[in-house]
């Protein structure tokens, strides 16, 4: 007997403590968690911090906490935060998506929507990425404002097949450069070059509409420029190899010094010309004149030598005459710089005529012309052949 009711005696003291520890544990849970009569939630010590939130989550001393509230029926934000930072994830009554950086602001740092769209917001002031309204990607500021990169951080690189703007400035301190060169030889090598024009191959359009169709074709049809592979062996620093994709490109700009300094050898070469002709008119050739027309005693009134055009030309060119009826004879006659002739054209009709000048015929340079009537020299003037 006594052991019976010893057994039984240390099943009670078992359920007593198992009790005991129930009651404990119910006791601490509910110093933890608190649920107000509307409905509220709060994990953790403390009161609720935010009486609008739903639920409040947050550990001792608030060094870290999470809560949910609605401030309308068609509004949701949750938010984590510390003593420090605070972001936020929020939907309003438009149904657009936010994060939001600052639990006090009414202004998201980045927003996003079901039609695809993505903004980054500073202020009143967004970028966004995706669809505007409707069409194609875009990436844009809804302000008209916004930089790419920064001064002290610009972008590597950037690909695109038409860039719009309505300015651009390329850096060129001579604090950013070394191994500074002067460029000689560049006319030489400019009169290399071929300009050409051209069509760009179209890529596949066919899922694209006949609007953005066409506007490919006018993007990439009747273009200018150079073929970069020829380029490449006159001026190989300003052709460039996408080993990527295959393919060469051109920077275009940097042709602009090139012509700058083929413009200033050229004319150099110019100013020569002009000291050796006016060197030569005291000489074999004192009676010709470059600028106005030198006309003789007898037939001053009568024959007329007209100034090519146009001068310089690199084609063809014109040169205009008139002979009154009492010529005889007359011929052209075209002289290099050095006095040499090298073509005497016969002139047989009377009153206004002209002559046509091939430049193919001639080489790169500048010429004079003399008209020549009854043996007398009527006037003599230049023109310059350029490549």
């Amino acid at each position: 007997m006594k052991t019976k009711m010893k057994t039984k005696m240390k099943t009670k003291m078992k359920n007593i403590l198992c009790v005991l520890l129930i009651l404990t544990s119910i006791l601490n849970v509910n110093a933890q968690i608190k649920l107000k009569s509307n409905g509220r939630v709060r994990i953790g010590g403390g009161s609720l911090v935010d009486p609008s939130a739903s639920l409040e989550v947050q550990e001792n001393q608030k060094t870290t906490e999470l809560r949910i509230f609605a401030t309308s029926p068609n509004i949701a934000r949750i938010w984590a935060m510390n003593q420090i930072f605070a972001y936020g994830f929020g939907v309003d009554a438009s149904g657009i998506g936010h994060i939001y950086g600052n639990v006090n602001s009414e202004f998201s740092i980045m927003t996003f929507s079901t039609t695809g769209q993505i903004g980054m917001l500073n202020g009143s002031y967004p970028w966004i990425f995706g669809r505007y309204s409707s069409g194609d990607p875009q990436m844009y500021s809804a302000s008209n404002w916004g930089v790419l990169g920064s001064d002290n951080a610009p972008l590597y690189k950037i690909f695109s097949n038409y860039i719009w703007c309505n300015g651009v400035s390329v850096s060129s301190d001579e604090k950013l450069k070394t191994n500074i060169k002067k460029m000689p030889d560049c006319l030489k090598k400019v009169r290399l070059l071929n300009g050409v024009h051209y069509d760009y191959k179209q890529f596949k359009t066919d899922s694209l509409s006949d609007d953005k169709k066409k506007e490919l074709n006018d993007f990439s049809n009747n273009r200018i420029g150079f073929l970069a592979q020829d380029l490449k062996e006159i001026f190989p620093e300003l052709v460039h190899y996408n080993s990527k994709t295959g393919y060469y490109s051109v920077d275009y700009i940097g042709m602009i010094p090139v012509l700058v300094e083929a413009l200033k050898e050229l004319q150099l070469q110019v100013d020569s010309m002009k000291n050796t002709v006016n060197k030569k008119s005291s000489g074999s050739l004192k009676s010709a004149e470059i600028s106005t027309n030198v006309e003789s005693s007898n037939i001053a009134n009568q024959a007329i030598l007209q100034q090519n055009a146009p001068n310089p030309f690199s084609q063809t060119t014109n040169i205009g005459y008139y002979l009154p009826e009492t010529i005889h004879n007359a011929a052209l006659y075209l002289y290099d710089m050095n006095g040499t002739q090298i073509r005497s054209i016969p002139l047989t009709s009377k009153g206004n005529g002209s002559i046509t000048i091939n430049g193919y015929e001639l080489h790169p340079g500048m010429y004079l012309y003399t008209l020549i009537a009854d043996g007398q020299e009527v006037s003599t003037k230049r023109m310059i052949l350029t490549q």
